[in-house]
């Protein structure tokens, strides 16, 4: 299965990956930490508010991105 670039870790060395699904597709965010990530998420969006349930962070183990928990 090839990957996209929405797939993939993105964070600047020291931060880590983040990713925010919004109304016309991901947001990329390297963040220190979830709360910093809904914050920087706020920002990228229009209006409204942040949901936690469409936030995810890469799990390096695993390789992939996942749901916060």
């Amino acid at each position: 299965m090839p990957y996209t670039v929405t797939d993939r870790p993105l964070a600047s060395r020291g931060l880590t990956s983040y990713r925010y699904r919004g109304p016309y597709g991901w947001i990329m965010i390297g963040a220190n930490t979830e709360h910093d990530a809904a914050r920087e998420a706020l920002r990228s969006l229009e209006s409204g508010p942040v949901y936690r349930d469409r936030l995810e962070v890469y799990d390096t183990l695993a390789g992939r991105y996942k749901p916060l928990d």
